[in-house]
C-alpha cells in the first residue's frame, strides 16, 4: 500500500473508472465520495449544521427586517394603478370581444370577432330541414334576405350539410319568440 490511505486508493479507482469520472463531472457522487462522507465525524456535522442554521437565520432576519419596514415593495405609483384600472374597464366593456352576440343556429353566446356571415340565400339552399316550428322558420332570428350570424363550429357544420350538436339541441327547445 506504500503508504496510501483508502480514501486515496478508492480515488484512483474511481478516476480509472470512465463512468464514475462522467458522473463527477455531473455532479453526482462517486463511491469514492460517498465512502468519504461516511467518515466524517459528529463534530464536523455539528459544525455544518450550525453553519446552515445561521445563514437560514440571517436571511430571516433580513427579511424580517424589511418587513417591518415595508421596504420589500416599492408602492405603485398612483398614476400606474388609475391606468390599469382604465385599461381593464375599456378590455372588460369592449364589445368586439364580448360574447354578447348570439349564433343564431345553437344559440350560444359569441363575441362579434368569433361569428361568421351566412348568406341568406347559402343558408335556405343547404339540405338542413327548415320545418314549421323550428327556430330556423323564425323570421326575426333568420330575416328574408340578411346575413345571418353563426359560430365556427355550426358554420362549419352547415358547409357538410349538417348541424352542429349544439343546434341540434336548439332545433329541439324551439325559437324563443314563439313564445309571447
Amino acid at each position: 500500500m506504500n503508504g496510501e490511505s483508502v480514501d486515496e486508493l478508492n480515488r484512483q479507482r474511481d478516476m480509472r473508472n470512465r463512468e464514475n469520472v462522467a458522473l463527477a463531472n455531473l455532479r453526482i457522487r462517486t463511491s469514492a465520495d460517498i465512502f468519504e462522507a461516511a467518515e466524517r465525524d459528529e463534530e464536523e456535522q455539528a459544525g455544518d449544521l450550525a453553519s446552515v442554521l445561521g445563514a437560514l437565520d440571517e436571511e430571516f432576519a433580513e427579511k424580517e427586517r424589511l418587513s417591518y419596514g415595508q421596504e420589500w415593495c416599492a408602492p405603485v405609483p398612483h398614476e400606474r394603478k388609475v391606468k390599469t384600472g382604465r385599461d381593464f374597464y375599456k378590455a372588460f366593456h369592449e364589445t368586439r370581444t364580448l360574447p354578447i352576440l348570439t349564433c343564431m343556429f345553437c344559440y350560444r353566446k359569441y363575441s362579434k370577432a368569433e361569428l361568421e356571415d351566412v348568406e341568406w340565400d347559402w343558408w335556405m339552399a343547404s339540405p338542413v330541414e327548415k320545418r314549421d316550428g323550428s327556430p330556423f322558420k323564425c323570421l326575426r332570428g333568420f330575416p328574408v334576405g340578411e346575413k345571418i350570424g353563426g359560430c365556427a363550429d355550426c358554420v362549419r357544420q352547415l358547409r357538410r350539410g349538417a348541424l352542429s350538436p349544439a343546434a341540434q339541441l336548439h332545433t329541439k327547445l324551439g325559437c324563443e319568440h314563439m313564445f309571447p
